[in-house]
C-alpha cells in the first residue's frame, strides 16, 4: 500500500499529536522520513551535504490544515 494512502484518513488534530511520552507524532516521522528519502537520493546521486545531529528530525514548523 502506498504511504500516502496509509495518511489519507488522518487529521489534523492527529498528525501532531505524540501518544506515548518522548515519542514522535505522526507528523515527525513523516518528515523523518521524506528527509531520509531525500538524503537517500541525494547520495545516490553523488551528492554530499553537511550532517548535523537532529536533522534527521526536522521540527514540525507548519501545523496548519494546508501543511
Amino acid at each position: 500500500m502506498p504511504f500516502a494512502k496509509l495518511l489519507e484518513d488522518v487529521s489534523q488534530i492527529q498528525a501532531p499529536t505524540k501518544p506515548i511520552e518522548d515519542g514522535h507524532s505522526i507528523w515527525e516521522l513523516v518528515l523523518h522520513l521524506i528527509t531520509a528519502k531525500e538524503l537517500i537520493v541525494d547520495l545516490m546521486h553523488g551528492e554530499m551535504r553537511p550532517y548535523e545531529p537532529g536533522d534527521e528530525w526536522p521540527p514540525v514548523s507548519n501545523a496548519s490544515a494546508g501543511a
